[in-house]
This record gives structure tokens, sequence and C-alpha cells, in this order.
């Protein structure tokens, strides 16, 4: 594909975004009864895109699902450092940072931020997103050489599903 039909699908999908988000504020969503409380003692979910605007685009999508099931969501924008944004957030132990990585080149992007992510905030949790990713869940974790507390998703759906869940790593 062309950049310039790879620019207008990416501008397309942001329109989509946007609007999704105008009309979860308009109307009432029906959503399971949420414990607040509970969801506060999990704590945020900090999203950073791996490397383009697709991994971008895919940390928005992860945001709204989390922000409407009640978890706190900051999705930073691709053009931001992950260092002056930690800065700013301050994560603390209940946070998870989740990277996400849309295929099929940024893999070794998403390891990069990981071990950075790692090493600036030792004690969160980390959950990379593969989204759409195919193949062998093992050998593509066993590839990001994973540090303690970091999981692997190929979906929004499996993304929500554990940040949902009280199950660790």
């Amino acid at each position: 594909m062309d950049s310039e039909h790879e620019q207008f699908i990416h501008l397309n999908i942001r329109d989509i975004l946007a609007d999704c988000a105008d009309r979860a504020q308009q109307i009432i969503l029906p959503l399971p009864e949420i414990n607040v409380t509970a969801a506060a003692e999990k704590g945020r979910v900090l999203c950073f895109p791996a490397h383009d605007e697709a991994d971008e685009m895919a940390a928005s999508m992860l945001s709204q699902l989390m922000g409407e099931a009640g978890i706190g969501t900051i999705a930073f924008p691709l053009s931001s450092s992950f260092e002056s944004m930690l800065g700013i957030v301050k994560p603390t132990t209940k946070d998870v940072l989740c990277i996400s990585a849309v295929p099929p080149y940024n893999l070794a992007e998403a390891k990069l931020l990981a071990r950075q992510l790692r090493a600036r905030c030792p004690d969160c949790r980390i959950l990379i997103g593969t989204w759409g990713a195919k193949g062998d869940m093992d050998r593509t974790l066993k590839r990001l050489e994973p540090m303690p507390s970091t999981k692997l998703v190929y979906s929004l759906g499996a993304a929500v599903e554990y940040l949902m869940g009280d199950a660790p790593v």
C-alpha cells in the first residue's frame, strides 16, 4: 500500500475513534455493574504505542474500552517521550503499563520499550499487546525475553479480560 492510502486509512480510523468516544459520552452504554472502589484499587492502565500510528490507534482503542469499563486509562501519543510522561503520571505498583504493537513489524520496538519501562518502573506489571498477531504465543513471548510481571496478549478482548481480572501475570 502506498503512503497516501495508508495516511487516508489512518485518518479515517482516527475519525471513527473520535466519533466512538463522542457517542460513548452521549449515551449510557449497557455495561456490567462496576465496583468503583475495586477498580480504583487496581490502579491505572498506561498505554504506550511501540512505534507507529497503528500502534497509537490501537492503544487509543484499548483506552476507550477500559474507560467504558470504569478503569482509569491514559493513552499516550506517539510523539511523547515515555520518560517525561512517566514523570508526570508517576506510576505505582498498582498500575499496568501497556505496550501497543500492531504486527508485523513492531515486535522489536515493543521489546525495547518493555525493557525501558521495566528499568524505570521495576515493580509495575507490563502488558504487551501484539494486536491480531497469529502464531505461537509461547514462542513470541520467548522472543520478547519476558521480564517478571510481563503478560502478552493478541487481542483487545484478551487485554480487557486480563486488565479487568484479578489474575496475576
